[in-house]
């Protein structure tokens, strides 16, 4: 129940029985066949993995990058995060100031 939901120990099993109803009939108006997995990581890859095309353009596969193009993306792509400067008078409890761009992520 942790990796779906943000319950508390004193949440009744009828609680999560309809949370994960509710996550069912979300997922089953994008996807006909969709499945609760064990974790949200196992369920999005699999219904990931349902959008691949079957047949078309990238039916084999998706086209790789030119060497070119992956080494400029290597080298301009940095880990998403940017301190910025401190500005002045800030509270103890702010010690500075992140900002992360989870472009790439």
């Amino acid at each position: 129940m942790g990796e779906w939901f943000d319950f508390q120990d004193s949440n009744s099993p009828a609680t999560a029985r309809d949370a994960f109803v509710l996550l069912w009939q979300a997922l089953r108006r994008h996807w006909d066949d969709a499945v609760i997995m064990g974790s949200p990581s196992q369920t999005g890859r699999d219904l990931w993995t349902c959008t691949i095309p079957a047949r078309g353009q990238h039916a084999e596969g998706y086209p790789v990058l030119s060497e070119e193009l992956r080494g400029l993306l290597h080298a301009t792509a940095g880990q998403g995060r940017n301190e910025l400067i401190t500005p002045p008078r800030v509270p103890d409890w702010l010690p500075h100031l992140v900002e992360y761009d989870r472009t790439f992520a």
